[in-house]
C-alpha cells in the first residue's frame, strides 16, 4: 500500500515532538530532579561499598584507615559538587520569569484591528464612537473586555496594566480602573487607565485573569483618525510588554433612500484653535452650493455637508467675521504636505447619491487665489 501523500512529513514531525517530550522529560525539573537523587545515592552506595571492599582487604589496620579516610573524603567532595549543582539549580529557578500574553474580546475585532464606528459631528465638531450595527445587538454599550493570560509555569505577581487611548479623548471612567492620564490641553478627558493587581491579584501559571470591563462607546476620536490605536502596557515582576491594537472607524449615518450624498472632513486653522467657519461645497459644473457651519474648538474640528447633489465639488471655509480668510480642500492639504511651496490646487470631491465621501482635509490656509464667498442654499 502507498503511503498517503505528506505521510512521511507527518511521521517526521511526530517522531520530533515524541524526542522533543522525552528531552522535556529528561532536562525538566522532575527529571533534573530524580537525576541528582540517583547521584546521591550511587555516590552512598559508592562510598559503603569502597568502605566494605578496604575492610575486607589484607591490609594492615593503618592501611585501612588511610584508605576509609580517602574513600569517605572523595565521597564528601562528590556530595559538595552535586550540593553545588543543586544550588545553582535553585538560584536559576529563582531567576524565572513569568511570560504574560493579552487577549482581547469585542465585538468587532479582527486580525488585530479593533473596528468601531463614528456618529455625524456635534454642534462643537466632535465626533462620538458607536456601535457598528449588527445581528441581533441590542443597546448602545460597545464593550471592551481584556484580559492577561500567564503562558510560563511560573506566578506573575504585582501585574498592572496600561491602558493609552491614542487618537481619542473623553473615554468613559470604567469601575475598576484607575484614571492614569488625561488629555494634555482638554479639561478632564481621559485618555489613559490603569488596573493595579497589586499583591492580591497574582495571575499564577497558565492562569487567566479577567480584567473589569471597558467601555469605548461615547468616547471622542480626534481629527483626523488616522493613528487612533489601543496601547496595552503590561508589567509584573521580572516582566513588561506592551500590545498595540488599532482602531479602524466607519462613518454611521442614515443616507439610504436619499437623493443627495453628504461630504465629511475635518478643517484646521494656523493656530491652536479652529474659529467659527463657514464651509461650502462649490459644484464644479453649476447648480448652489451648500454650506455649514462649525464653532470654535481646539486642534482639528469635525464638519459634515449634508444633502449635496451628485456630482463634483470643490470644499472652502471661510472665517465667519471675515470671509476674505479662507482655506480649502488642495493637493497639499490631501498630501499633509503644508510647506511653504505646498499645491494650492484644489482637489474635486466626488459626491455619490446616498453616500457619505469621507476624508476631505481643510488645512490649505492664506493663499488668497481660492474663490469668493459663494451664496448657497
Amino acid at each position: 500500500m502507498e503511503p498517503k501523500p505528506g505521510g512521511f512529513k507527518r511521521l517526521r514531525q511526530s517522531l520530533r515532538r515524541g524526542w522533543s517530550a522525552g528531552v522535556h522529560r529528561v532536562v525538566g525539573r522532575e527529571g533534573i530532579g530524580w537525576t541528582l537523587a540517583v547521584l546521591v545515592l550511587a555516590c552512598f552506595v559508592a562510598a559503603v561499598g569502597a568502605a566494605v571492599i578496604v575492610l575486607a582487604s589484607g591490609l594492615t589496620l593503618d592501611q585501612k584507615l588511610v584508605a576509609l579516610g580517602d574513600t569517605f573524603t572523595l565521597g564528601a567532595f562528590t556530595l559538595a559538587v552535586i550540593g553545588a549543582c543543586v544550588a545553582l539549580l535553585a538560584y536559576r529557578l529563582a531567576l524565572q520569569r513569568p511570560k504574560l500574553v493579552v487577549h482581547i474580546v469585542t465585538e468587532d475585532y479582527e486580525e488585530g484591528t479593533i473596528q468601531v464606528g463614528l456618529n455625524r459631528p456635534d454642534e462643537a465638531g466632535e465626533r462620538h464612537i458607536r456601535r457598528l450595527p449588527g445581528y441581533r445587538r441590542a443597546g448602545e454599550g460597545l464593550v471592551l473586555r481584556i484580559s492577561v493570560e500567564n503562558t510560563s509555569d511560573w506566578s506573575a505577581r504585582n501585574v498592572a496594566v496600561r491602558i493609552d487611548f491614542n487618537g481619542m479623548r473623553r473615554v468613559p471612567h470604567a469601575n475598576g480602573w484607575a484614571i492614569a492620564a488625561y488629555h494634555r490641553t482638554m479639561q478632564n478627558e481621559i485618555v489613559a487607565l490603569q488596573w493595579e493587581g497589586g499583591a492580591d491579584f497574582a495571575v499564577h501559571g497558565h492562569w487567566t485573569r479577567e480584567l473589569p470591563d471597558l467601555f469605548l462607546n461615547e468616547s471622542l476620536v480626534e481629527a483626523p483618525g488616522d493613528e487612533c490605536s489601543i496601547v496595552i502596557d503590561v508589567v509584573a515582576e521580572g516582566f513588561r510588554q506592551a500590545w498595540r491594537y488599532p482602531v479602524q472607524w466607519r462613518t454611521q449615518a442614515d443616507t439610504q433612500g436619499k437623493a443627495g450624498g453628504a461630504i465629511s472632513g475635518f478643517t484646521g486653522y494656523p493656530s491652536s484653535g479652529v474659529p467659527p467657519l463657514r464651509i461650502y461645497a462649490i459644484p464644479l459644473t453649476g447648480g448652489h452650493a451648500r454650506q455649514t457651519e462649525i464653532v470654535l474648538g481646539y486642534g482639528y474640528r469635525w464638519f459634515w455637508i449634508d444633502d449635496v447633489e451628485p456630482g463634483e465639488y470643490h470644499v472652502v471655509a471661510y472665517r465667519a467675521e471675515n470671509p476674505n480668510l479662507r482655506g480649502a480642500y488642495t493637493v497639499g492639504s490631501r498630501d499633509n504636505d503644508l510647506t511653504a511651496t505646498m499645491n494650492h490646487t484644489l482637489v474635486p470631491v466626488a459626491v455619490k447619491r446616498s453616500e457619505v465621501t469621507d476624508g476631505v482635509r481643510i488645512t490649505d490656509w492664506y493663499y488668497d487665489k481660492f474663490p469668493s464667498e459663494p451664496h448657497a442654499r
